[in-house]
């Protein structure tokens, strides 16, 4: 009776263990993605800073002593008719910084502009120039350290548009009749990017218009022939490389041509900032009363090309903005035959984003978006910086509220986390654009040593698989093992063996049925056979352990008998 007692305790015992794991791993896989990072994270932490204590090292610290500053090899710094540090007025070029030696661990890389005539969008080592006003700049790239720093300038010259090198000059019409002007269509054949060469890198109005006989007709800026008397006469094209094109024209007598009577640009009044090579655009179009006319009957202009550009299509885009307030700009067409003259009122804005999201590159592994991360001292950590939406000249602040532990630099989309001792650090990344959009990321630094950045992540991988699934669901099918065969004692092993399996087997895949259900969480069939891997474990040893207890325990009975 007394022998009773005890063991009816403890098989309530080995219950109650059984339904307390069981029920652990359902509310684990309920919880959400933070609360099990945090945990998970919390595990590996603690053994990868007992390894790294044991194995603790110092990382070889290389630091640069040369860095030297290049424009790219990119077919956008080789411009037909601009010298490699020129950049025309609104366009761009690209430089790239190398640092020497090869081996330097820490490349972290400043670009700034002295003068400012040059608008400055970096990514890492390389960096955009956009040419925002003509002049001589200095663009600066240094390498700042509190021991000293390393700098290269690079001289850039900001120039107005130039005439294009090749072009064909044509015209619809050489007879013309008084009254009835005709433009001359330029097709500039110097341009590498089709789409591009009508705005960007060669202007048109820069060609020379003239008339070998003023009094026979005329020629204005952008090419429009204006007949003054019959007769003939030469009409040239030229650029100041002495390229010309040329065609006889007959002015003979007419009446002038009727012009429009109520011409109104229609689309829409607003347009946002994008890059240049965006497919957004607006599309305008001319009406005369309720007629839709022909946009390639008339010239396009924008006031202020460096804000808003149109082509002759009529189609208006944002192209560089430097200022979250809106700003307006004036398109204007005028007809090719008539002069006629329509304006469009074109607002400007920037579109905001509205959630700013961090990657953390560690090692080979990509971490979005995380509250909490773990270095190692030595570490150079590169932070990529993005926007929700497409936003040019991107820029954010950044800062760490212990530099002795972490020290970092806005590298334009990007931040270079240069890891320096043991510690924690809060990295707080906030929008220039958004106040509001700010990402804080908590920095924990531990020493160096045989668990590195490189294969941290996937030490933390591999924790979480073996605690987290096979070696907690191994222990779990201890107790269910025990719980049912101290139930059941006269039940067969091998059906509570085929009965604790099964609930190992339910309660896995009901846990990563769980997790299809939960935001950033996902359940995955490989889990359930690591589950089973520790189901099986747990029933191999406990049964095994069982098995061992009982050929004992017969050995000493067998042994008790044969004394007696």
């Amino acid at each position: 009776m007394n022998k009773a007692k005890p063991f009816k305790v403890v098989r309530w015992i080995m219950l109650s263990l059984a339904v307390l794991f069981n029920s652990f791993i359902i509310f684990y896989s309920c919880l959400d993605d933070k609360t099990t990072n945090d945990w998970t994270r919390f595990v590996s932490n603690l053994f990868t800073g007992m390894v790294n204590n044991i194995t603790h090292h110092e990382k070889k610290v290389v630091l640069p002593e040369h860095i030297e500053t290049t424009f790219s090899d990119d077919a956008k710094n080789s411009i037909p008719g601009y010298a490699d540090n020129e950049i025309p007025l609104g366009c761009e070029k690209e430089l790239i910084t190398s640092i020497e030696p090869a081996n330097t661990t820490k490349k972290a890389i400043k670009y700034k502009s002295n003068k400012h005539y040059v608008n400055i969008s970096q990514n890492g080592l390389k960096a955009n120039l956009i040419g925002m006003e003509t002049g001589e700049d200095e663009v600066v790239a240094s390498w700042e350290d509190p021991e000293y720093s390393l700098l290269w300038l690079t001289n850039v010259n900001v120039v107005s548009l130039k005439a294009p090198l090749s072009f064909d000059a044509t015209i619809n019409n050489t007879t013309l009749p008084l009254g009835s002007p005709e433009t001359i269509n330029v097709t500039i054949t110097n341009a590498f990017n089709d789409e591009l060469k009508d705005s960007l890198y060669y202007d048109v109005a820069r060609l020379t218009y003239d008339s070998d006989d003023h009094s026979i007709a005329t020629v204005g800026q952008f090419g429009v022939i204006t007949p003054v008397s019959t007769g003939s006469t030469t009409i040239r094209v030229s650029n100041a490389s002495g390229v010309e094109k040329s065609f006889n024209i007959t002015v003979t007598s007419g009446t002038p041509i009727p012009g429009y009577e109520n011409l109104s640009i229609d689309g829409e009044s607003v347009c946002y900032e994008n890059d240049v090579f965006s497919k957004k655009k607006v599309q305008l179009s001319i009406k005369d009363g309720t007629t839709v006319l022909d946009n390639s009957e008339f010239i396009w202009r924008s006031s202020n090309p460096l804000l808003v550009r149109v082509n002759q299509k009529g189609e208006v885009y944002g192209y560089r903005k430097t200022t979250v307030e809106d700003e307006t700009v004036t398109i204007t067409a005028t007809n090719k035959r008539t002069q006629q003259e329509v304006t469009k009122e074109i607002a400007i804005k920037k579109e905001l984003p509205t959630q700013l999201n961090t990657c953390y590159i560690m090692g080979d592994k990509e971490l979005w978006n995380q509250p909490k991360v773990t270095a190692f001292v030595g570490d150079v950590i590169r932070v990529n910086v993005s926007y929700d939406k497409v936003t040019p000249n991107m820029d954010f602040i950044v800062s760490s509220s212990n530099e002795e532990v972490v020290k970092c630099l806005n590298q334009g989309t990007s931040v270079v986390l240069d890891i320096r001792k043991e510690g924690t650090a809060e990295i707080t990344i906030t929008s220039n654009l958004v106040s509001s959009l700010t990402s804080t990321t908590e920095v924990t630094v531990k020493p160096a040593g045989a668990i590195s950045q490189d294969n941290y992540e996937d030490v933390n991988l591999t924790i979480r698989k073996s605690i987290g699934h096979a070696l907690f669901f191994a222990i779990t099918q201890v107790f269910t093992f025990l719980a049912i065969y101290m139930f059941f004692p006269k039940m067969k092993l091998w059906k509570i063996i085929l009965i604790s399996l099964g609930i190992g087997l339910f309660i896995a895949g009901l846990s990563e049925l769980i997790q299809f259900f939960i935001p950033l969480r996902s359940g995955k069939f490989v889990d359930v056979l690591i589950d089973l891997v520790g189901v099986s474990t747990g029933l191999v040893l406990t049964v095994g352990i069982l098995l061992l207890i009982k050929s004992r325990k017969n050995k000493k009975e067998k042994s008790k008998v044969a004394k007696d």
